[in-house]
């Protein structure tokens, strides 16, 4: 039989089915080590936001204390089959080495971090908050934070450490504001800088904003420009109403910011607002722009909408930086300090922005983002091998 079908067959065809063959093992594999990676993702984003450890001192199959990590994917591979026979047999991409820790905690962070830029987009006001602090390995660490408003209320997002230890200088301190402000591509939406303990940054008595001999002198510098923010008593009805509007705030206003607004349609607005009995009754600017918003008034009275945004977008304290002090102190301590800068930081991001992670991971595309970050740093690492 063999003999009289030889060389009836075309190669070609063969070789087509040998190829769909092929490929269609292919798919099936790419879909197994997807459907682990998916897996491997949950399980970072579990430590990262309970700020657990990773690692282990002893990692090997013989050890009975392996890490979190590695554990923690041995457990649940006991009740996942898939899981259990890719740990078995993978010989290449078992997901458990330091590497694959290190890329899937900064493929997770990225994620996260570009979230908060497409936020960034549609927002019209941006403040920044940085303060600074030392670790427990004596290492100078810059805390970055933006604050900006959203259809889901005021945000203040932590965009994770900067390490400043040889760079603590007023000139070093621009150059990073500089560079994250272009990195989230607020330029033209930074309204309002708040620096704290970073205005005068240890070392010498030479600042960001001045170098002062006295406390006297250093209280008057941080506090003598409150007259600058007199425009928020604009929204403050109980002052003037039935009243003229305050000249003093407006002035104010045009002057610091006066190429955001229209102030002849502002006079105009507030005029009405502050007789208006539904609007002069509102003690914030946060409950007359909510008032505005649900009333569906925000294009009506467009340009104090714009104050109002303007207002509550203007840090009253810098308690997000000094709360992520505490999320450092945490997972970077006496038996946990040998982590790069970068880990981390991504770390911080994934504690601190826990909330912004849950609400992200319920997205369909969650893991197909995370999966196409990590890939990128997977292939730069064996590219450059």
């Amino acid at each position: 039989m063999k003999e009289k079908i030889f060389g009836k067959s075309r190669i070609e065809h063969s070789l087509d089915n040998q190829l769909i063959i092929s490929h269609r093992q292919h798919n099936d594999l790419v879909k197994k080590n997807r459907a682990v990676l998916k897996k491997l993702i949950d399980v970072v984003s579990f430590l990262g936001t309970h700020e657990l450890s990773f690692r282990g001192h002893d990692e090997s199959s013989t050890s009975t204390n392996r890490g979190n990590y590695v554990d923690l994917i041995s457990l649940i591979s006991r009740h996942d089959s898939l899981l259990m026979s890719h740990l078995e047999q993978s010989t290449v991409f078992r997901g458990t080495s330091n590497h694959i820790q290190y890329n899937l905690i900064s493929a997770i962070g990225t994620v996260v971090l570009e979230k908060i830029k497409l936020e960034i987009k549609q927002a019209r006001f941006v403040s920044i908050v940085l303060d600074e602090t030392t670790d427990i390995t004596n290492v100078s660490q810059l805390s970055a934070v933006l604050r900006y408003l959203t259809a889901d209320g005021i945000k203040e997002r932590f965009l994770g450490f900067i390490e400043v230890t040889g760079a603590r200088t007023a000139d070093s301190l621009y150059k990073i504001v500089c560079e994250i402000i272009k990195h989230y591509e607020c330029t033209d939406k930074l309204v309002v800088q708040s620096y704290d303990g970073a205005a005068v940054m240890a070392g010498h008595l030479g600042g960001l904003q001045a170098k002062w001999i006295t406390i006297s002198a250093q209280i008057s510098s941080r506090f003598g420009n409150f007259d600058n923010l007199k425009f928020i008593e604009l929204c403050n009805f109980r002052d003037f109403q039935h009243k003229a509007i305050s000249e003093d705030g407006l002035q104010s206003l045009m002057l610091h910011y006066g190429n955001y607004f229209e102030i002849v349609a502002l006079r105009s607005q507030l005029s009405v607002v502050s007789v208006t009995e539904d609007t002069n009754t509102k003690t914030s600017a946060s409950e007359l722009l909510n008032f505005l918003n649900e009333m569906d008034l925000n294009k009506a009275y467009s340009e104090v909408v714009k104050l109002c945004e303007l207002i509550v977008t203007i840090p009253a304290t810098s308690a997000s930086v000094e709360r992520s002090f505490s999320v450092l102190k945490r997972i970077k301590n006496f038996v946990r300090n040998s982590s790069k800068e970068d880990r981390l930081s991504n770390l911080a991001v994934l504690s601190i922005g826990k909330d912004l992670l849950k609400e992200i991971s319920e997205y369909p595309r969650f893991y197909d983002d995370v999966i196409a970050e990590f890939s990128k740093n997977i292939y730069a690492i064996y590219a450059n091998r």
